[in-house]
């Protein structure tokens, strides 16, 4: 599970930057603070900022909710995190604003497998004209969501050039896709090379 978590995460990582609309000199200097409170997991500080009249004021109300949604699903509020799915089925976005919650969403509930909301978050995705990585996105639906390995190959074949920072994703991705097709071998032989990557990461 902590290999899939793992994997998930760090796709997301690659496919997404944070999205903000900036309105002035005020509210991005909140939003930076705001992310700083999260990369350094004080969510108390996190909370008190976010909920100042400050932030209602110059931050504009999707950006505050988006970075709220990502510090619900941060602190591992589960039932908070996915409550945030049916708070946006309410919000009229448009389509970069669409791609950024439904992505963040999309790999969110894959890590925790609830796969019903991952499709339906998948499904927004497929309806936008255009998302930053549509083959990831369709690749993990088929590896997770339909558990298949149509992408098994093609992975493979990326990964031989993939830049090191991104093989630890494929390799996992790799794993599960060895999984599906029932080939134990391989898949235990991509679980090993993933424990001794992120193993020796740690160590360093």
């Amino acid at each position: 599970m902590k290999e899939r978590a793992a994997v998930i995460f760090i796709f997301f990582l690659i496919l997404c930057i944070g999205y903000y609309y900036y309105i002035s000199i005020r509210g991005k200097i909140i939003l930076n603070k705001l992310s700083e409170y999260l990369i350094q997991r004080k969510f108390y500080e996190f909370d008190a900022l976010a909920c100042s009249r400050q932030a209602g004021k110059y931050v504009k109300p999707f950006n505050l909710d988006f970075i709220r949604m990502n510090r619900d699903i941060l602190s591992e509020d589960k039932k908070a995190a996915g409550s945030w799915l049916e708070h946006f089925r309410k919000v009229n976005m448009n389509e970069r604003q669409k791609e950024s919650v439904y992505l963040r969403l999309y790999f969110y509930f894959l890590t925790t497998e609830d796969l019903d909301e991952a499709e339906e978050c998948y499904r927004q995705l497929c309806s936008l004209k255009h998302i930053t990585d549509r083959k990831t996105v369709m690749r993990t639906y088929d590896t997770y969501v339909e558990k298949g390995f149509r992408y098994l190959k093609e992975t493979e074949e990326e990964l031989l050039s993939a830049p090191e920072r991104n093989k630890p994703a494929l390799e996992a991705l790799l794993a599960d896709m060895y999984a599906n097709a029932g080939d134990e071998i391989n898949a235990e032989k991509y679980r090993k090379t993933v424990q001794e990557r992120m193993s020796s990461e740690s160590a360093e």
